[in-house]
């Protein structure tokens, strides 16, 4: 990994729209423990669920596992249109002390429910360009997140043209969020606000300087 520059991994657990269910009994906790183990304490590491479980509730038992492996984020907890599970899940982790943060929104096509997902602190939010409504809604968003603020880390499913148009907007969202911290983006539009909650501190690789 230090021959090649790579300090970050992301994990898939849980089952894809699992219904609460693994892979195979026991496999999230085996894979995020062994994975942890075999690259150290110094190496990012992120967990990716695509929705397996149905609830906070149901999500929690995983989220506090990967916490205690020093795991950066938990993407995709809950099935994706449930945003109010993915804010209760936040508000549970934080109450706790939790440094994970909870990442989600690459399937979103609504504008509103990726403010709400951000203000509810979504960190990073992930809009995709194919699901969102293209270039300038993926600008807007980055703009949005520099508001509130939260990471923004764009999604792309597969090795497409949706990759090669997710790197092109991932450097032009960077520049929108540099423009929105010098106060010419505009302000976000009236959506659902949920408390703001605090947030950790970001990792080594998008702390400010």
């Amino acid at each position: 990994m230090d021959s090649k520059g790579i300090r970050a991994f992301k994990i898939k657990i849980g089952q894809r729209m699992g219904n609460n269910t693994d892979v195979w009994p026991n496999r999230t906790a085996e894979v995020v423990t062994a994975v942890r183990g075999a690259v150290g304490p110094d190496v990012t590491l992120m967990a990716d669920a695509n929705g397996c479980w149905t609830s906070a509730d149901k999500a929690w038992p995983a989220a506090q596992l990967l916490e205690s492996q020093g795991y950066f984020w938990f993407e995709e907890p809950v099935v994706y249109w449930l945003y109010g599970e993915d804010v209760a899940l936040i508000q549970r982790m934080r109450q706790a002390g939790m440094n994970l943060t909870v990442a989600a929104g690459e399937e979103e096509y609504r504008e509103f429910l990726l403010q709400y997902g951000m203000r509810g602190g979504l960190d990073p939010i992930q809009p995709d360009v194919g699901y969102s409504g293209g270039f300038s809604a993926v600008l807007e968003a980055a703009q949005e997140a520099a508001l509130v603020p939260t990471g923004i880390d764009l999604h792309s499913p597969n090795p497409s043209l949706n990759l090669v148009m997710t790197m092109v907007r991932t450097a032009e969202a960077a520049r929108a969020m540099l423009d929105q911290s010098a106060g010419r983006a505009s302000v976000c539009r009236a959506g659902p606000e949920p408390v703001p909650l605090p947030r950790p501190p970001p990792p080594h690789w998008r702390r400010s300087t």
